[in-house]
Protein backbone atom coordinates (compact mmCIF):
# COMPACT_ATOMS: atom_id res chain seq x y z
CA UNK A 1 0.00 0.00 0.00
CA UNK A 2 1.21 3.60 -0.83
CA UNK A 3 0.66 6.34 1.52
CA UNK A 4 -0.40 9.82 0.41
CA UNK A 5 0.83 12.73 2.17
CA UNK A 6 -1.42 15.39 2.71
CA UNK A 7 0.24 18.70 3.97
CA UNK A 8 -2.76 19.53 6.25
CA UNK A 9 -3.02 16.36 8.04
CA UNK A 10 -0.96 12.96 8.63
CA UNK A 11 -1.90 9.41 7.99
CA UNK A 12 -0.32 6.72 10.09
CA UNK A 13 -1.60 3.12 9.83
CA UNK A 14 -2.36 1.50 13.55
CA UNK A 15 -1.23 -2.13 11.93
CA UNK A 16 0.40 -2.74 15.30
CA UNK A 17 3.33 -4.86 13.05
CA UNK A 18 4.07 -1.25 10.95
CA UNK A 19 3.94 1.39 13.91
CA UNK A 20 7.40 2.93 14.49
CA UNK A 21 7.23 4.79 17.25
CA UNK A 22 10.65 7.23 16.54
CA UNK A 23 8.64 7.74 12.92
CA UNK A 24 5.54 8.52 14.98
CA UNK A 25 7.48 11.17 17.12
CA UNK A 26 9.17 12.79 14.36
CA UNK A 27 5.84 13.53 12.90
CA UNK A 28 5.01 14.57 15.72
CA UNK A 29 7.80 17.29 16.05
CA UNK A 30 6.74 18.38 12.46
CA UNK A 31 2.78 19.87 13.82
CA UNK A 32 4.01 23.76 14.46
CA UNK A 33 1.42 25.27 17.01
CA UNK A 34 0.71 28.61 15.77
CA UNK A 35 0.23 31.31 18.38
CA UNK A 36 -3.62 31.90 19.75
CA UNK A 37 -5.07 35.21 19.10
CA UNK A 38 -6.71 37.07 21.64
CA UNK A 39 -8.94 39.53 21.20
CA UNK A 40 -10.68 41.83 23.90
CA UNK A 41 -14.48 42.35 22.99
CA UNK A 42 -16.54 44.88 25.27
CA UNK A 43 -20.26 43.84 24.84
CA UNK A 44 -22.98 46.48 25.74
CA UNK A 45 -26.58 47.14 25.49
CA UNK A 46 -28.25 50.71 25.79
CA UNK A 47 -28.65 52.18 29.25
CA UNK A 48 -32.08 52.38 31.00
CA UNK A 49 -34.30 54.90 30.62
CA UNK A 50 -36.51 56.01 33.09
CA UNK A 51 -39.01 57.43 30.69
CA UNK A 52 -39.09 54.15 29.16
CA UNK A 53 -39.59 51.79 32.30
CA UNK A 54 -41.88 48.92 30.00
CA UNK A 55 -40.82 45.89 28.94
CA UNK A 56 -41.94 47.18 25.24
CA UNK A 57 -38.82 48.80 23.99
CA UNK A 58 -40.51 50.08 20.67
CA UNK A 59 -41.09 54.17 22.16
CA UNK A 60 -37.51 54.10 23.29
CA UNK A 61 -36.04 52.57 20.08
CA UNK A 62 -38.01 55.24 18.19
CA UNK A 63 -36.84 58.28 19.93
CA UNK A 64 -33.90 57.10 19.88
CA UNK A 65 -33.52 56.64 16.62
CA UNK A 66 -35.16 60.09 15.85
CA UNK A 67 -32.37 61.52 17.91
CA UNK A 68 -30.08 59.82 15.84
CA UNK A 69 -31.28 61.22 12.48
CA UNK A 70 -30.95 64.30 14.10
CA UNK A 71 -27.69 64.21 14.86
CA UNK A 72 -26.70 63.28 11.71
CA UNK A 73 -28.76 65.88 9.64
CA UNK A 74 -26.73 68.17 12.28
CA UNK A 75 -23.74 67.36 11.46
CA UNK A 76 -23.73 67.16 7.77
CA UNK A 77 -24.84 63.77 6.72
CA UNK A 78 -21.77 62.56 8.92
CA UNK A 79 -23.15 59.05 11.00
CA UNK A 80 -19.44 59.02 12.46
CA UNK A 81 -20.05 62.35 14.56
CA UNK A 82 -18.70 61.66 17.45
CA UNK A 83 -21.54 63.45 18.87
CA UNK A 84 -23.81 61.09 16.87
CA UNK A 85 -22.03 58.02 18.65
CA UNK A 86 -24.00 57.60 21.71
CA UNK A 87 -27.23 57.25 19.87
CA UNK A 88 -26.00 54.84 17.45
CA UNK A 89 -25.18 52.95 20.21
CA UNK A 90 -28.17 52.64 21.22
CA UNK A 91 -30.21 52.15 17.83
CA UNK A 92 -27.82 49.30 17.16
CA UNK A 93 -28.23 48.20 20.34
CA UNK A 94 -32.12 48.09 20.76
CA UNK A 95 -34.01 48.35 17.30
CA UNK A 96 -34.44 45.60 14.86
CA UNK A 97 -32.48 45.46 11.57
CA UNK A 98 -35.79 45.62 9.66
CA UNK A 99 -36.95 48.84 11.83
CA UNK A 100 -33.68 50.60 10.90
CA UNK A 101 -33.93 49.71 7.40
CA UNK A 102 -38.16 50.40 6.86
CA UNK A 103 -37.30 54.46 8.75
CA UNK A 104 -33.84 54.88 6.58
CA UNK A 105 -35.88 53.96 3.58
CA UNK A 106 -39.08 56.86 4.26
CA UNK A 107 -36.36 59.22 5.42
CA UNK A 108 -34.91 58.67 1.83
CA UNK A 109 -38.10 59.13 0.35
CA UNK A 110 -39.22 62.02 2.44
CA UNK A 111 -42.33 60.22 3.94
Amino acid sequence: TTKKKNPKTTTMSTDPATINPEAAVAQAAEVVDEPEVSRTVTLGTAPNSRSFVNQNQAKYCYTQFLAFSRCVDDNDGDEEAEACQQYKKVVNSICPDKWKNDWLEQKAEGT
